[in-house]
C-alpha cells in the first residue's frame, strides 16, 4: 500500500431551493410555472389572490424533487376548484 501526502476533500452540495415564480395570480400563470419548474421549487402567489381551477395542477415528480407554495406577504391564498376536483395531481414523464 502507497501512502501519499495528498489529501482529497469533498464537498457536498444541497440542492438550493429555487423561487420559481412571484406574484402568481391566475391559474394560467400557476400552470406554466409548474410546468417549468425543476428541483426544489418555490412558487410565491400574490397575498390575498383567489385562484379558481378549472383542472387539477399536475406537478411533475421526475423534474420537481420539492415544493413549497406561499404568499408574497403572509395574508391567505385561496385556491377553488371549479370542478370538484382535486387540486394537485402528480406525473412522472419519463424520456
Amino acid at each position: 500500500m502507497l501512502e501519499s501526502d495528498h489529501k482529497l476533500e469533498v464537498e457536498i452540495q444541497h440542492p438550493v431551493t429555487q423561487v420559481a415564480a412571484i406574484g402568481i395570480d391566475n391559474e394560467t400563470t400557476l400552470i406554466q410555472e409548474l410546468a417549468n419548474a425543476q428541483g426544489d421549487v418555490v412558487l410565491e402567489i400574490v397575498g390575498g389572490s383567489v385562484i379558481n381551477l378549472t383542472k387539477p395542477l399536475v406537478i411533475d415528480t421526475s423534474k420537481i424533487t420539492s415544493l413549497s407554495i406561499q404568499s408574497t406577504n403572509d395574508s391567505p391564498v385561496i385556491l377553488n376548484h371549479a370542478n370538484a376536483q382535486r387540486h394537485f395531481t402528480t406525473s412522472e414523464q419519463v424520456s
